[in-house]
């Protein structure tokens, strides 16, 4: 779970610093990449708390 408060608000991806294959997006931008219609590009929701 990450932390709200973490997270740029001005970005829309981001490289975790210890985990380096994950790459965390923004709902905006995943709702682009399905406009758009691009291919193998998978995405999952993740939990975040506040803070």
């Amino acid at each position: 779970m990450l932390a709200a408060g973490t997270l740029p608000e001005d970005i829309d991806l981001v490289r975790l610093r210890d985990f380096k294959t994950v790459i965390v997006a923004t709902e905006r931008f995943v709702e682009a990449v399905k406009q758009l219609r691009l291919s193998d590009i998978a995405s999952r929701e993740l939990s975040v708390r506040p803070g």
